[in-house]
């Protein structure tokens, strides 16, 4: 994901151009809560999807799965998702179970592809009926903020390694 591009809160913050010439628009989920965050990503969605950009949205937290569970899930439906980033308590909020293992399942079926971060057990990839399951020994070994990002990475990289052509 190294062409991503990350939204600003403000609509005017919307780039179309960079947006277009991006192979992927990365959307943080957290920027969804604030009613003028929600309509700048909603309006860079569409300028992907029409420049046939792929979509990727991190769901963030619970809290944020809380909140927005039935638009997160409006946006799977109508195709406007690529790839959704979680972890496993984000999974479990957003299909409204404790077992992580069938909460990744049925939300893997929704999306074209799913990454879920697993902690110190590192991130699995699913698109369509191909999994793929790594660790990160660094993730394994960091704790508190600085883990998400490093999990993150190991997430990113599971997907380039699996699923992304080498450019």
């Amino acid at each position: 994901l190294d062409e991503a591009l990350a939204v600003q809160p403000a609509q005017t913050a919307i780039d179309k151009a960079k947006i277009e010439g991006a192979a992927w628009l990365y959307l943080e989920g957290y920027l969804w809560n604030a009613p003028e965050s929600r309509a700048a990503m909603t309006g860079a969605i569409a300028i992907a999807k029409n420049a046939g950009r792929k979509v990727a949205l991190t769901l963030s937290d619970a809290f944020v799965v809380e909140g927005h569970r039935d638009e997160f899930f409006a946006l799977m439906d109508d195709g406007s998702l690529d790839l959704l980033f979680a972890n496993d308590t984000e999974v479990r909020a957003m299909m409204q179970t404790d077992d992580t293992e069938a909460a990744v399942a049925a939300l893997a079926a929704r999306v074209p592809m799913l990454v879920c971060t697993h902690g110190a057990a590192g991130a699995e990839a699913h698109r369509g009926d191909e999994h793929a399951r790594g660790q990160d020994a660094a993730a394994a070994r960091t704790a508190g903020a600085a883990a998400v990002t490093v999990k993150n990475r190991s997430a990113r990289a599971l997907v380039r390694r699996a699923w992304m052509p080498a450019r």
